[in-house]
């Protein structure tokens, strides 16, 4: 099967898709809370001089949901929230520069947002699109070693980028683990959980990369071996 014929499934599509797909699925019961915080960012920004933002009518009832923290409605939102920024942890990496530059050293939102893990819940699935494609770049190229091992290919920067978000990743992830004041605090075991995962698809990349690398050297080394034949003149 020649290398135009040999598509493979499609990873690089595939991954950035499904992780938008289930992002939504968590992120759907609070659709009406973001499309207030929305209107509320724009009012701000259409009139800087007042901070009142619009009146939102909650969809739910405050008074019906239960007092226990532990097992409470609030409780099981804000969770869906942590679980779709924590599947999306390398789109915090895009956000240091302004964090470290910035007065208030902290990430950028949007004028009027009042609940800083609700932004990071929404913007994060779209920031980190280009994650999840390297990522399934790289395990696309260990799925086609056989038939093509030196595609796809994925440049120096896309390279630097996954090696950084390895190492980022596995921080996160043994910090969480070796750690004794994290154990317990949910927020920070799902982080953890986020961080070994992109450990886990960085990797692969990885991983990917390096057979590509050997099997281009070792058909360096076959062709610079190989002999040059004369025709022979009659």
């Amino acid at each position: 099967m020649s290398n135009g014929e040999h598509r493979g499934f499609p990873f690089r599509w595939a991954l950035p898709i499904a992780q938008l797909a289930v992002c939504t699925v968590l992120l759907w019961p609070l659709r009406h809370f973001y499309a207030w915080q929305l209107q509320a960012a724009i009012h701000t920004y259409r009139s800087p001089s007042t901070t009142q933002p619009p009146q939102w009518k909650l969809p739910v009832v405050i008074g019906s949901l239960p007092m226990d923290p532990s097992g409470s409605a609030l409780v099981g939102l804000e969770k869906r929230e942590v679980i779709a920024a924590s599947l999306n942890l390398p789109a915090g990496l895009v956000q240091v520069p302004y964090a470290i530059l910035s007065a208030e050293k902290r990430e950028w939102s949007p004028r009027g947002v009042f609940f800083f893990q609700s932004w990071r819940a929404v913007s994060w699935p779209v920031i980190c699109i280009s994650f999840w494609r390297l990522a399934g770049l790289g395990i696309e190229a260990l799925m086609a070693a056989r038939q093509d091992p030196l595609r796809p290919r994925i440049g120096w920067v896309g390279k630097c980028v996954v090696a950084l978000v390895f190492a980022s990743g596995s921080w996160i992830a043994l910090g969480v683990l070796i750690d004794e004041t994290t154990h317990g605090v949910w927020q920070l075991i799902f982080f953890g959980l986020g961080g070994a995962l992109r450990t886990v698809l960085s990797g692969l990349t990885i991983a990917g990369h390096v057979f590509q690398w050997r099997i281009r050297r070792r058909l360096k080394g076959v062709a610079s071996s190989t002999p040059l034949t004369q025709p022979t003149v009659q």
